[in-house]
Order: structure tokens, then sequence, then C-alpha cells
């Protein structure tokens, strides 16, 4: 008898679809959780994606704070204008506005120091992922702390803006978190690129070396400067090498040197850095510098030289060597009717000293009557001139021009303001003025100059829009 083989077992047709959806029951499940955990969990390391987008960052400037409350430091385009440093009376907290100069690429970027309440913490920050769109929250490690970026989306009459911000958070110091922020319009076909400009931004960022706030400080009150410098340091004038001991630096020194406090002091050539203020304003700073340290009998061997930014300052900087042994830096830079000479040898120590170098300015009250504003000048300004300004749509004595001695002689047309603008007229912010007070009814303005007289006087408008933040007025609304 023939024994046929058993059919194959087919299942009935409604328990394959049961089955099928039990399976993707469990598969949406899976999908769930897992999504929810990356979405939501405080601890998701990675780094930011890379981008396609190339940024030349070889001559950018860097702002460093050395200050007791704040030690950090980054880098900024060169075309960007550092426009303010403001540490509130009463309030640990320190913003400073980058913003650019240019039309291609114009943003403003915020970068901002705060201690944090203590019942908002860094813990508490990484954990806050309301404000993040797109699970767009990405926390990565950073030299010396951790760091965290996110974006997300506002509305406005004009349509979404869109808020990029990274914050950096320093291991040393549990309450202190740095950020740096920047807003979007609608439609800016250049957004890839300046998000891109503001992460290039972050990653120069650098936590300072908070031994500096132990340091000492030196005081010149003559000619308006402080400089911090280690205690195993010494701040001297000269030296009576009979005796073997330093004659001291006191706050009218016309030069002071720097150096470790020990023997190699009197019997070698010490590693030193030294500050030494001239009366020198009668030729260009370049020419002077090259006259005194390049041309001249002793010259040194120029490895780099140019201007750059030194203490808000246009500065000269020189680096070279007399021998194949001795490189020597040399920074110089005008301010008020003084020429200062700053050289320091090429040594790790001796440049973080000068990272502490600041600039106190003298202050003067400078009495803007035809507005009826006044405000605090510093000495860098002292030959400071203004005229009246007929802007279109001025009723009244509105506007006034700035420009200066120094301006005037070295060929810049006063008429033109070389200095910029400060207007009560409600129509300036629509092409590139700052709100800076309001009086009389009306927002006051400072108006950026529309020339460029070049040389080494050209920023002294940027030390203006500075001052003009100490504005007051006699209106009485």
């Amino acid at each position: 008898m023939d024994i046929q083989p058993n059919p194959p077992f087919r299942p009935p047709h409604k328990f394959i679809f049961h089955w099928i959806v039990a399976s993707l029951a469990i598969i949406i499940v899976i999908a769930y959780f897992v999504t929810y955990y990356y979405a939501s969990s405080p601890s998701v390391t990675r780094q930011p994606s890379e981008s396609a987008i190339k940024i030349d960052t070889t001559d950018w400037k860097t702002y460093t704070n050395t200050s007791e409350r704040y030690s950090f430091e980054f880098k900024y385009p060169s075309n960007f204008i550092l426009a303010g440093d403001s540490d509130s009376n009463g309030v640990d907290s320190l913003t400073i506005q980058t913003r650019s100069s240019t039309q291609k690429d114009s943003m403003t970027i915020w970068v901002n120091a705060e201690n944090r309440k203590p019942t908002y913490q860094w813990e508490e920050v990484k954990k806050d992922i309301v404000k993040c769109d797109d699970n767009s929250k990405v926390i990565f490690p950073i030299p010396g702390g951790e760091a965290m970026f996110c974006y997300f989306k506002f509305a406005l009459d004009s349509g979404y803006f869109r808020d990029y911000t990274y914050d950096a958070h320093s291991d040393s110091d549990p309450n202190r978190t740095y950020t740096f922020k920047t807003y979007i319009a609608p439609g800016d076909p250049l957004l890839n690129y300046k998000v891109e400009l503001l992460k290039q931004i972050f990653s120069t960022f650098k936590f300072g070396d908070s031994t500096i706030n132990s340091w000492l400080n030196y005081h010149n009150e003559k000619y308006g400067f402080d400089i911090k410098y280690p205690t195993d340091h010494v701040i001297y004038t000269g030296l009576n090498q009979q005796n073997e001991t330093f004659i001291p630096a006191t706050d009218k020194s016309t030069k002071i040197f720097i150096a470790k406090n020990d023997t190699q002091v009197f019997c070698c050539e010490p590693l030193t850095l030294s500050i030494e203020v001239v009366d020198n304003r009668t030729i260009p700073l370049d020419s002077w510098v090259n006259k005194e340290f390049i041309n001249s009998e002793n010259s040194y061997r120029v490895k780099t030289k140019g201007f750059e930014v030194f203490a808000g300052q246009r500065a000269y900087r020189i680096y070279s060597s007399i021998g194949i042994d001795s490189p020597k830096n040399i920074v110089a830079f005008n301010y008020g009717n003084e020429t200062f000479l700053i050289k320091y040898d090429n040594e790790t120590m001796l440049s973080k000293i000068l990272s502490t170098f600041q600039l106190n300015p003298a202050l003067t009250t400078y009495d803007i009557k035809d507005l009826g504003v006044k405000f605090m000048l510093p000495a860098p300004l002292s030959d400071l001139k203004y005229h009246w300004v007929h802007f279109e749509h001025d009723q009244a004595l509105n506007s006034v021009g700035f420009s200066s001695d120094r301006l005037i002689k070295a060929g810049c047309d006063a008429d033109k303001a070389p200095m910029g603008y400060l207007t009560y007229n409600k129509d300036r912010g629509l092409i590139g003025g700052d709100i800076i007070g309001h009086a009389r009814g009306s927002d006051l303005y400072y108006i950026y100059p529309n020339v460029n007289c070049g040389g080494e006087l050209q920023d002294d408008w940027r030390i203006l829009q500075e001052a003009l933040k100490s504005l007051e007025t006699d209106y009485v609304q």
C-alpha cells in the first residue's frame, strides 16, 4: 500500500493576520521607547556634524578676559566689531556683543558669561530639552568641561526666527555657564554659512587659567594701565647690580620690567617683559617702529610684522630676533598723547602675563550742549570735535557729526564725520544706527561713519562708540 506524505501545514488565514498585527505592534512599541530614550536622555554625547562650508580663520582676532570673576577667551572674524563688554553692578553676568561690519555676513552674536542660580545648574541645563527643536540637542566634551548645542524657533510678526545656542560648562567652576547665541531671520540665504560661523567661533572658546586670579596686580596711575604677574615674579624699574637689589616700580614709572625673581636677573640676561611709555606722536606708528627696531644699528631679524588689535587699540606688532636664539616680541600702540612700547621674550609665562594687560583710561565729561547730552570721554579722544549736521527730515538741531584734531591733521574731512554721528532722528535706525539713549521724546542713535580715513587713527570711532554708553541727558520729561 502506497503511503502518501502528509501535506505541508497551512495555518488558517485568520491566524496569519493576527500574527502580522502582533509583530507590527511589538516593532512600534520598541521604536517608540528607543526614540523617547535618545530624545530625552541628558547624557547623549556626540560631536556636532561636520559641514562642507569652509571658513578661513587665519586672520581672526582674539578676545581675552582675565578678570577675577571671568577667565576665558575666544576668537572672532577680523571684520567683526566687538560692540560691548558690560558687567552689571551687583549682577554676576557679562555680555559681549560681536556684530559683523559687512553687509555680506551681517549678523550679531551674543556671548554671555553668567553665574547660574543654585537651583538651575549645569545638570538642569542639560535636562532642559523643551527649548530644543527637532531633537537638535548635542552634548559633547570640550577641554576642561562640557558643551551643549541646540536651536529652536520663535515667532515674530515677520515670521519664524531661529535661535542657535552653544552653552559651555567648566569642570572647575560648576556654577559658571558661558553662552554663544545668534538669531537668524526667516528666509536668510546665508543661514547655513552663519550657523557654521557660530560653530567655528565657539570652537575657539577656551576656559582661562584660574590661577591668574591669585596673581599680584601692578597699577600705573600716571599712564592708566594695570598688569598682573605671578607671586614668584618681580616688577621693577632698574637694578642695583652692586647690592643685587631691585629698584621698585611706582605708580608713576615710565618704564617697568617683569621677570622671575631669581639670581639670574643680576648675573645673566633673564627672560623679561618690559613696558615703556614714550612721547611719540609726530610720525606714523609703523614708521617709528621700523626706524627704531628694523632699520636701526641693532636691527632685529623680522619674521612677521603688521597691525593687530591689542588692549582695544590698533597696535603694530613685530616678531623677530636679535640672534638665532634670542626671539623677541614687540608691540607698540598710541594711546592719548603717548606711545606704549612693549617688548618681551618668547616665553609662555610672559605671554600669559601680557594677556592680563588692561588700559584704564582717564575720563573727562564731554558736553554736547546743542543736543542736551553729555558722556564720559576717555583720554585717547581728548581732541574730539563735533559739528552740527542736517539730516533729511530734521526740523531742529537734532544731529551732530564727530571728528578730531588728529583726524583733521591726517587729511580727514571733518564735514564727513569720520567718527560717526549722534542723532535724535527716529528713522536713523534703518541705515545702521544703534539706539544708545532716550531723550526729548525720541531715541538717540549712534550712526557709524561712512568714510575710512585709513592709517592708525581709523579705529578711533570705536572708542567713541564705547564711550557713548555712559551718555546722560539733561532733558526732563
